[in-house]
């Protein structure tokens, strides 16, 4: 259920490294068109990912998503097949619920390593207010679908969120604006999408 792009050689997904994992759906279709979509999306993470990658942050929208992952040393499979096997899973169900049929996602999935602490605080803050940069809330608004909530609250998750409230709390992770223009240009690439969620998610890779 993915479908090739022309790309530069994409990158490793290995242990040892943190990466921003992201991808779009085949000519920027939308991949999540209702909040079920979201939601199981995010099951699938936690069931093939989660055991294979420590997860940072993540954020979905209409027609791509982002993750800032870090595969494990000790994981049943690699980190790349992990997500693989949860992108196709979900291509299957979307395809089901939608009558649809062909590839879903791009392939392959795009990953760039973070380099160092800095990158990492911005590459968070960058994904969680990706939903306001393609327009589709008026700023100050939560997008409910990242791991914005999480990272901030005390509730039980599969996130690693005390490394990235260590991360964020760091001074000058945000100095140095080729940062940030550089997250502007990959997300620019993977294009906007228009969608209104229809409510709030409860939990977001929360643990029972």
């Amino acid at each position: 259920m993915l479908t090739a792009a022309a790309t530069m050689p994409t990158p490793p997904f290995l242990p040892g490294a943190l990466y921003h994992v992201y991808n779009r759906g085949v000519s920027r279709q939308t991949v999540f068109a209702k909040d079920a979509h979201y939601r199981h999306f995010l099951e699938l993470l936690a069931h093939h990912v989660v055991p294979c990658a420590r997860v940072y942050a993540f954020a979905l929208l209409p027609n791509h998503f982002h993750l800032v992952a870090e595969p494990r040393d000790d994981a049943p499979r690699s980190a790349s097949q992990a997500l693989s096997n949860a992108c196709n899973a979900y291509a299957q169900h979307f395809n089901r619920d939608t009558s649809r049929s062909g590839a879903l996602f791009c392939r392959p999935f795009q990953r760039k390593a973070v380099t160092d602490e800095r990158y990492f605080a911005a590459l968070v803050r960058y994904v969680h207010g990706n939903a306001q940069h393609h327009g589709l809330l008026p700023d100050g608004a939560a997008w409910p679908y990242t791991s914005e909530a999480l990272i901030t609250s005390d509730r039980p998750t599969l996130l690693e969120r005390g490394a990235v409230r260590g991360w964020l709390c760091q001074p000058d992770t945000l100095s140095g604006s080729g940062v940030l223009t550089g997250l502007a240009q990959i997300v620019d690439e993977l294009g906007d999408g228009l969608f209104a969620p229809s409510d709030t998610l409860s939990g977001y890779l929360q643990t029972p």
